[in-house]
């Protein structure tokens, strides 16, 4: 039997594009020709058919097929380990280094860190994939990113390992004149009587606080994006929460901004890390600049 990665990296690609040959080979910057010989080789060479098929199109795993898949995915997650230690060996301190982030992340914690690392490591090629924290840790999983920095644990899986670098307070903001800040100790109830901007994405629900106190107040619209929620909130359409980094006296005059951390958990933000990854040495210096007892286990 004459399996190659070639075969395996077609067969991985097919089912990622949902059973699309063309947008498989477009992604392996290959001819559909050249993708269905791969998968004509690798069943031969397998002596399993491993597509459900429905004439030429391709339409699902057989059983056989979903066995291989698995099988597959740690195949070519070993072959990417193997060739980041070439890298180590023969680039040192240069190669491509993937930070997947959330918007609020990338732009209010990110920024020191990366000066810090760009001077330690100028060599290397980094790239920030902003993207909501669901999609992230998705990322990881999918080998398109090499760590992710998330709110608190967007996806239960053991192939992901949390370490926790920071945690954000959570303010509400509104117009100066606004009355609850004549209020000495803001309750829910208080905030509940104003139209509210909601912050909601997969993770983290405003909406959810106000419910599980059996409060219902009026949403004046929903985002996951606290520049969003700023801009309408200037507009006088009501007040909203936000993280506290997010929020500048400066910049975003004339809101004013009021800790309400006894009211809304503060959000844990997180270094995510694939357990199937060989980190690399910068990898773990950038990981360390944020959690410097982390120590990194071998997959």
């Amino acid at each position: 039997m004459n399996v190659s990665l070639l075969q395996l990296r077609a067969f991985r690609e097919i089912i990622a594009k949902g059973f699309s040959v063309s947008q498989a080979a477009e992604t392996l910057h290959t001819s559909q020709s050249a993708v269905s010989k791969q998968i004509g080789m690798l069943e031969g060479n397998l002596r399993l058919r491993l597509f459900r098929r429905a004439g030429k199109r391709l339409t699902g795993l057989t059983d056989e097929g979903q066995q291989i898949a698995r099988i597959a995915a740690r195949i070519l997650a070993e072959a990417e380990s193997i060739r980041r230690v070439s890298d180590d060996f023969s680039l040192g301190k240069q190669g491509r280094f993937v930070l997947a982030a959330t918007p609020a992340v990338a732009q209010f914690l990110l920024p020191e860190p990366v000066r810090t690392f760009r001077s330690w490591f100028p060599e290397v090629d980094l790239e920030v994939l902003v993207v909501e924290a669901d999609q992230a840790v998705q990322a990881l999983l999918e080998h398109e990113a090499d760590l992710a920095l998330v709110p608190e644990r967007p996806v239960d899986t053991d192939k992901v390992r949390y370490h926790r670098w920071t945690q954000w307070k959570r303010s509400l903001i509104a117009l100066e004149d606004c009355s609850l800040f004549g209020i000495d100790r803001i309750t829910l109830q208080d905030v509940a009587e104003f139209p509210i901007i909601a912050f909601e994405n997969k993770i983290v629900s405003l909406k959810d606080i106000f419910s599980r106190s059996g409060l219902h107040p009026k949403y004046a619209l929903t985002t996951s994006n606290p520049e969003v929620i700023k801009a309408f909130v200037k507009m006088g359409l009501g007040v909203g929460v936000v993280a506290e980094p997010s929020f500048d006296p400066v910049r975003d005059f004339p809101i004013v901004a009021r800790d309400v951390s006894h009211l809304v958990p503060n959000v844990t933000i997180s270094i995510a890390v694939p357990n199937d990854l060989t980190l690399r040495g910068f990898m773990v210096r950038f990981i360390q600049l944020l959690h410097p007892d982390f120590e990194p286990i071998e997959p």
